[in-house]
């Protein structure tokens, strides 16, 4: 056979391959290019990954449609389990239909309400009642356990305690030293660290500055819990009496599960001279 007859014989080959691709619609191996087929492509994810009790919390997640055909009335489920192990074994906590173009995606949201401590798993579910003849059945269902910690922002001990140079005169400036204790969940996994800003009045008057003071949760979240030592030098009274000092934490929502003690007062009495 001369040379140039198996050049064309490959040719040939060749283009006979083309042709089968190109009839089948083939795209990877043993897969149709237009297969109908609804799935949770993305998610689901908890925003944010790691709330605390009270934190606002969505649930996020992804149906794709990979027909080449739009899908109208895609019906899908969220649910809260009571055994990981059984998806559908929760309490269904919302639900919808969504209608997805050709090799389109339809993104779900969710906000979650009033969430307790401890670990909650939640499932999606795209098309429950098998409505849809997919080639593939498996892959409707996808799940994510969130943990909800119990952070706690408050006072730590020693009682915050203001101090003076000498006895305690209209002219001095005193030294206001407290601390901010964070107790978080030990089983949270690298809980962020967290900003408190406070506030300070005496008598009910603001007192400047007011400022914010970083308190840092150990990196692995195994040995809170972590506190921060706030030390300020405060104007002088400029007067006798009897004032009281409040200190004021105010952390952002969600980082603090209790606020119950986010407020101590120290009182002061300075003496008239002579």
């Amino acid at each position: 056979m001369s040379v140039s007859v198996r050049r064309w014989q490959s040719v040939l080959v060749a283009a006979m391959v083309l042709i089968a691709v190109v009839v089948s619609g083939c795209t990877s191996p043993g897969t149709p290019y237009a297969y109908l087929d609804v799935k949770v492509s993305v998610g689901p994810s908890a925003s944010p990954a790691q709330p605390v009790v009270g934190q606002a919390t969505s649930i996020n997640f992804t149906i794709r449609n990979t027909w080449n055909q739009p899908l109208t009335g895609v019906a899908w489920e969220l649910r809260e389990n009571t055994d990981p192990l059984v998806p559908t074994s929760g309490a269904i906590i919302t639900s919808g239909v969504t209608d997805i173009v050709a090799f389109g995606s339809s993104a779900q949201t969710f906000a979650l309400a009033g969430l307790t401590k401890g670990t909650h798993t939640y499932a999606v579910i795209v098309d429950p009642a098998n409505v849809i003849a997919e080639e593939v059945e498996i892959n409707n269902t996808a799940q994510l356990s969130v943990l909800v910690a119990d952070q706690d922002i408050s006072f730590g001990s020693p009682a915050p305690v203001i101090t003076w140079p000498s006895t305690p005169n209209i002219t001095d400036q005193p030294t206001l030293t407290f601390t901010i204790l964070d107790t978080v969940n030990v089983a949270q996994v690298a809980p962020s660290a967290v900003i408190v800003p406070y506030a300070i009045t005496v008598n009910g008057v603001a007192l400047s500055p007011i400022t914010a003071s970083p308190v840092t949760i150990n990196p692995t979240g195994v040995t809170p819990p972590v506190t921060q030592v706030v030390t300020l030098t405060l104007p002088a009274l400029g007067s006798a009496g009897s004032f009281i000092y409040t200190i004021t934490l105010s952390p952002a929502a969600g980082d603090d599960s209790v606020t119950t003690n986010n407020v101590t007062t120290v009182v002061v009495s300075i003496p008239a001279s002579g």
